[in-house]
């Protein structure tokens, strides 16, 4: 998607001095507040139709100018917004793909730096192709969810969302996608409420590989001398987050999906995720010369849907 705005896990780095690099919650975790004109100028430089273009700009203005939850209807599939209250203190902003004819249910969640605006085209063909309901959680501080994002309150969030989903919507969710960043929230939910299917594209492994590669990008060159002098440092709780340990607690079916020329989460993440599975439900689809946002070009996303559907 080439209005994809990412901000990577490793984009704010800072080196302290020649020995320590400092790997903070606020680089790896941004809020993300809607842009309507950066979203509109990409829609009109897109390959869309004119009429698609006019249908995405005039949701886009009613997302962000209003509260309304009737948002629009594109083909077979209506988008709605919620909101939900957790902690009786923090409103986070939801939304509802719905197709006329539903056959799943499913939950999406978000990569760093990413808001609704950005993946609306891509998850209306999900749930038209697929015939799945899909729900998305702005997390706090993006869109129009209040608060700070944190990995503390995040999960705690995702919880609270898909219980939501399951008594206020009466809803039993059967799939889990997560991209970038949000591949750490699919499984974990995945895991927590036992969801069979779990897809994750462009995934993140554990915290320890990730350090180990901003090491390696923040010393090319010559640089790579003092690789061995290096130490990365981050805040206990964010030295504990691993997709890795976590997948072996799953009990589904894994798809994983990443590009060969991933240079923000590199291939290998995904390559030692499918790996720690041990399971033999799983499959590994590799975007030969894919980026970071590989998943996204029609022809993988097609693959997806084939997939879920």
């Amino acid at each position: 998607m080439k209005h994809l705005l990412l901000i990577f896990f490793f984009a704010s780095v800072t080196i302290a001095s020649c020995k320590t690099i400092k790997v903070s919650e606020r680089s790896t975790f941004v809020a993300t507040k809607y842009n309507y004109e950066s979203f509109s100028n990409s829609i009109l430089e897109s390959n869309l139709s004119d009429q698609q273009k006019r249908i995405f700009i005039l949701s886009a203005g009613k997302i962000v100018n209003t509260d309304e939850e009737e948002i629009i209807v594109l083909g077979p599939v209506k988008l709605k917004r919620q909101f939900l209250v957790v902690n009786d203190t923090i409103t986070l902003e939801y939304f509802i793909f719905e197709p006329k004819h539903i056959k799943k249910r499913g939950i999406y969640f978000l990569g760093n730096g990413t808001s609704i605006l950005n993946v609306a085209e891509k998850l209306f063909e999900l749930s038209a192709g697929t015939s799945s309901k899909i729900f998305v959680l702005n997390y706090r501080g993006s869109g129009k969810s209040k608060g700070t994002p944190s990995f503390r309150t995040q999960f705690i969030d995702n919880q609270t969302f898909i219980t939501s989903i399951e008594v206020k919507e009466r809803e039993t969710l059967q799939f889990c996608v997560g991209y970038s960043l949000g591949s750490i929230f699919a499984t974990y939910s995945a895991v927590e409420n036992n969801i069979g299917h779990l897809y994750l594209l462009s995934p993140f492994s554990n915290s320890q590989q990730l350090f180990k590669y901003a090491k390696k990008q923040n010393t090319k060159g010559l640089k790579a001398l003092l690789r061995p002098f290096i130490k990365v440092t981050a805040d206990d709780y964010l030295s504990g987050i691993s997709n890795i340990e976590k997948i072996q607690n799953y009990n589904g079916k894994l798809v994983v999906f990443h590009g060969t020329k991933d240079y923000i989460l590199p291939y290998t993440m995904g390559e030692s995720l499918y790996r720690s599975y041990n399971s033999e439900n799983k499959e590994f689809i590799p975007l030969i010369d894919g980026g970071h946002g590989a998943a996204f070009e029609s022809n993988n996303w097609e693959i997806l849907i084939r997939k879920i559907e």
